[in-house]
């Protein structure tokens, strides 16, 4: 019977001697892919073996591997499971203080890196002196070597540690794990019993080898399969594409990461076209009852990209969107799902090509057992793991081992159920299960799930807050996916998350409904495998204010050649000292418009006004309605025609809203209702106010302050869709018959309004485009004796209170001289809340202030006297001012 072999070197010798001249390893010279055979690899590692044992390195010691992807880190690891050695893996782009505190926790007394990499270690090092060894320098890849020396072969059991992998996942604390040549053999062999691998595949290798994931089915199970590896030259897609090409990959090893980019480019590609979608559909439904897979032959171009032999691809490290797994299988493509940890060596389960379910993790392999611990009425508990390939421990903590390890039982922490047919299905981690104070649990993954089908919404993380009254708010930071943003138009990006959030929310129940988010131009901080650091997002964003995010922009270090000419252009520095001084703050290429400077529409069009004043040009507005940073406007700027060099002949809000006719404003508004009309308008406003009127108990103040014609302007409070409903119950009809309504086109497009917007005087404004249209229809109306309202903050309240007002109203009471009548709703908020799916009967109470004039409105306060403040703003502060009495004045009542 032969022996088993005790280390992980002996099992590669073994491994080595069935295929001396196999190729191993791919990867490129130039420009070009050569090889490395089991033979090279087996001579390069006793050669460093030889020069370690020259650098008095012996058993036991700890070397820390810090190496990019290379043939080189093969080497490195077996030279050093050669002579018995303890290896370090570590990432390259660690942080410094972390990479020191790393090397020292393990008791590391030498380092193998590249020359590369060296002055970055040292840096990392500082004060500490430790022999660094540039493997690059001492073993040259392709040069043919016989071995210099007999490396003494070391002889030590199983159970000796082979490496200590710190992995800190998504908790605060990094951990060194202890993983003995036993624990890692063991896994290999029982993956390789499930005879995924064979000698004839080749796996290309995309995952940093220092994390036990990619290190375990990367590198060790191929090398003791003998099978391929291909490193790709670098992580670019086409770099990746031309790897898998090249040297002709048959499994593709990634992260949900690398296959939802994959997901989103292909899915951009082939959305629309409907023929194609139809042919995939039905190739689909005969692929998952017979197993023929005519996809493959539909989507043929597709699977030549990625080099025609993929077999299947392996996505590990995090959970994968079911969605991105079910499209890959609709392309013809196979995406096996696996779960693992760096405590057990790191797999626990898999999916097999011809036994796997959507959305599982596959069942238990060979060797190693799993159980739920106290699951509850659902079946979900925590994740419990016994075998070999478990860890004896974490090194130097024996706390943490007791913890983690009962009765050879390993707790993961890890959240999930196993179904009636064996496949285990990961729900969460129970350390961030969310507990409210009522007691309901809520799982982040899923809801971030959930949300994160926004096409608009590119990261998300959500986690638990507390209010000034020890209230439960379900917080989320946002990051926008700017990019489909600009392809969709949308310059408004705060509302249009906002209306995202809000539109998804109605389908979930109240507890899961996101009631403050943060708004965030980057990126989430993740683990290696892109899972986020949930510890670290809410100690960042904790305490920020709603729809917020701190501005943390800094000017890139490195600018292009490009951008240092668009920076010495006169008109660019004088745009640029300009809004630094407007903003007060240092303005940077890179600012997001809204999310980093604050601008929103209208703010930018004014901005534009001031740049008019300030170069004496005249510029068309329009175009700025695409831009996004700073850089945008600059080469917009540079690019605009000058139509006039004098500053007076400049454009202004009052010229924009004097440009319209009646002819400009017929398919949208008309200011001459026909009878049928008035009588259409009649029987709606009718049923309108008895709805209303049933079932909410309207309390009516100050009525006798609205004027009895036009022009004017309602300006309301707005925290709930019943806002509008509730002003038009409160009015006359002779008022409404003559009030126009502005709202979001995204809420007046729906087809339950669309059809009746011209009948119904409403007027819908668009952020993104056209925003001065909506303001030139508002103009018309007001210019025709008609009464407006709209809501200046824009979009309902999330939590009640008054929201900051938007400059719009302020443009059109000042460029206008229209009065305002302010109004405060109460109750509404509570009736029909944003995270609420219908309304309640409540008491509402509409309080009509008194006519405000554009002087009265246009007053600086004391403290403001000396202040060059905004026109526009000092309108909709005194506005707000006004409204927030009319709120104490209620409560008063």
């Amino acid at each position: 019977m032969e022996k088993e072999p005790s280390n992980i070197f002996e099992a590669f010798e073994e491994t080595y001697k069935k295929y001396p001249y196999k190729e191993l390893i791919y990867y490129k010279e130039k420009s070009t892919y050569t090889s490395l055979t089991y033979r090279d690899l087996y001579y390069h590692s006793l050669n460093l073996a030889n020069l370690l044992k020259a650098n008095a390195i012996q058993k036991d010691d700890v070397v820390a591997i810090i190496l990019e992807n290379s043939p080189y880190w093969p080497v490195a690891f077996l030279g050093l499971m050669r002579i018995g050695a303890v290896a370090l893996p570590l990432n390259p782009e660690q942080g410094h203080s972390e990479l020191k505190r790393f090397i020292v926790d393990a008791d590391s007394r030498f380092i193998i890196t590249s020359s590369n990499i060296e002055p970055r270690i040292k840096e990392s090092l500082g004060d500490l002196s430790l022999p660094i060894f540039l493997i690059d320098s001492q073993i040259t890849l392709k040069k043919k070597q016989s071995i210099l020396a007999d490396a003494t072969r070391e002889s030590f059991i199983p159970e000796h540690t082979a490496s200590i992998v710190y992995t800190s996942g998504t908790t605060a604390s990094a951990k060194g794990v202890v993983l003995s040549h036993k624990n890692l053999l063991a896994n290999a062999w029982s993956l390789r019993q499930l005879n995924l691998i064979t000698p004839e595949d080749n796996l290309i290798c995309l995952l940093p080898l220092y994390h036990s994931y990619p290190f375990m089915v990367n590198l060790l199970l191929p090398i003791l399969s003998g099978a391929s590896i291909s490193f790709p030259d670098n992580l670019n897609a086409e770099e990746i594409l031309e790897c898998l090409k090249s040297t002709g990959v048959t499994i593709m090893i990634g992260v949900p990461r690398i296959f939802n980019l994959f997901y989103e480019k292909i899915n951009k590609n082939i959305k629309g076209k409907f023929l194609l979608n139809a042919f995939l559909g039905f190739a689909n439904a005969i692929r998952k009852t017979s197993g023929i897979n005519l996809s493959r032959v539909i989507m043929n171009d597709l699977h030549k990209k990625f080099g025609g032999n993929l077999r299947f691809m392996i996505s590990g490290g995090a959970k994968l969107n079911i969605k991105v797994a079910q499209a890959f299988y609709k392309w013809g493509f196979t995406i096996l799902e696996g779960y693992g940890l760096t405590e057990a060596s790191p797999v626990v389960t898999f999916n097999l090509p011809d036994d796997f379910k959507f959305g599982s993790v596959g069942k238990s392999i060979v060797g190693v057992a799993i159980k739920i611990n106290q699951p509850d009425e659902s079946g979900i508990g925590e994740v419990l793991v016994k075998g070999r390939n478990i860890t004896p421990g974490y090194y130097k903590d024996v706390k943490l081992t007791e913890e983690t390890i009962k009765d050879n039982w390993l707790y993961t922490r890890d959240l999930g159920y196993i179904d009636d047919d064996g496949f285990l299905f990961i729900t969460g981690r129970k350390n961030e299960t969310i507990v409210l104070s009522s007691g309901k649990k809520i799982n982040p993954e899923e809801l971030e799930a959930y949300y994160n089908q926004s096409p608009f919404i590119k990261e998300l993380c959500i986690f638990l807050q507390k209010d000034t009254g020890d209230r439960d708010l379900l917080t989320a930071v946002i990051l926008p996916d700017l990019e489909y943003c600009n392809s969709r138009g949308v310059s408004q990006i705060k509302d249009r998350i906002r209306f995202e959030i809000e539109n998804l929310s109605r389908d979930l129940p109240a507890y899961q409904r996101i009631a403050k988010y943060i708004i965030t131009n980057e990126r989430l901080p993740r683990t290696l495998l892109g899972k986020i650091k949930r510890f670290e997002v809410e100690n960042i964003y904790s305490g920020h204010s709603p729809l917020s995010m701190e501005n943390k922009s800094t000017q890139s270090d490195k600018l292009s050649e490009e951008d240092l000419r668009l920076l010495s252009l006169p008109l660019s520095k004088q745009a640029i000292e300009y809004l630094s001084k407007k903003l007060k703050r240092q303005v940077n290429l890179d600012d997001h418009l809204e999310l980093d400077l604050g601008l929103d529409s209208l703010e930018r069009i004014g901005l534009f006004f001031e740049f008019q004043k300030l170069i004496g040009s005249n510029i068309d507005e329009r175009p700025f309605f695409s831009v996004s940073t700073v850089r945008d406007v600059l080469s917009k700027l540079n690019a605009a025609k000058i139509q006039s060099q004098l500053a007076e002949e400049t454009s202004s809000w009052q010229d924009i809203l004097n440009r319209v006719s009646e002819s400009d404003v017929e398919d949208y508004i008309t200011v001459r209702q026909s009878p049928l009309a008035k009588i259409a308008n009649l029987i709606l406003i009718i049923i309108l106010k008895s709805i209303m009127r049933s079932f909410l108990l309207i309390k009516v103040k100050g009525k006798g302050n609205i004027p009895s014609n036009g022009p004017f302007i309602f300006c309301p409070n707005h925290t709930s869709y019943l806002d509008a409903p509730v002003l038009v119950a409160s009015l006359s009809i002779p008022t409404i018959l003559n009030t126009y309504f502005l709202g979001y086109s995204a809420y007046l497009n729906h087809p339950l309004l669309a059809w009746g917007k011209k009948l119904l005087r409403l007027i819908s404004i668009d952020p993104a485009s056209k925003f001065d249209d909506s303001l030139k229809l508002c103009a018309f109306a007001l210019r025709n004796s008609k009464i407006l309202c709209m809501f200046p903050e824009g979009a309902r309240s999330v939590n009640g209170e008054l929201q900051e007002f938007k400059r719009g109203a302020g443009i059109l009471i000042k460029e206008l001289a229209v009065p305002v009548v302010p109004v405060y709703i109460r109750g509404t908020y509570e009736s029909w809340p944003v995270n609420r799916t219908f309304p309640k009967p409540c008491k509402i109470e509409v309080i009509f202030g008194e006519k405000m004039t554009m002087e009265e409105l246009t007053q600086k306060s004391q403290q403001d006297q000396d202040k060059d403040i905004d026109i526009y703003q000092i309108i909709v502060h005194n506005l707000s001012v006004r409204l927030l009495y009319l709120k104490d004045f209620s409560k008063e009542g």
